[in-house]
């Protein structure tokens, strides 16, 4: 379970630094002019969490200890949606805490 964490806190700094900092507000603004819908999810840190999960989980295959309580199949996207949601968790975290940081 302590993978699982370690890539939910990486998932949610990139998730993040691309959709609050300005260091990616470019980003944003051509995702939006490509398409309206794309530069939302761009902006959306929880909706970036689940991409960042995926490729996270899918590299690296942590191992939560499911154990024979989950088919294998259902292993990848209870791990990919376990990490996204935790991350979206501290990603929340991130931005009530600049917030009242006052940034």
């Amino acid at each position: 379970m302590r993978e699982i964490w370690m890539i939910s806190a990486v998932t949610a700094a990139v998730s993040f630094t691309v959709s609050e900092t300005e260091l990616f507000s470019g980003f944003r603004r051509v995702a939006t002019r490509a398409h309206p819908i794309a530069g939302k999810l761009a902006a959306c840190g929880y909706c970036l969490s689940h991409w960042a999960a995926l490729t996270l989980v899918l590299a690296l295959r942590p191992d939560p200890g499911w154990g024979e309580s989950v088919p294998a199949f259902l292993a990848l996207p209870l791990n990919v949606l376990l990490v996204a949601w935790l991350a979206g968790l501290q990603w929340a975290a991130m931005c009530w805490l600049v917030a009242q940081a006052g940034k």
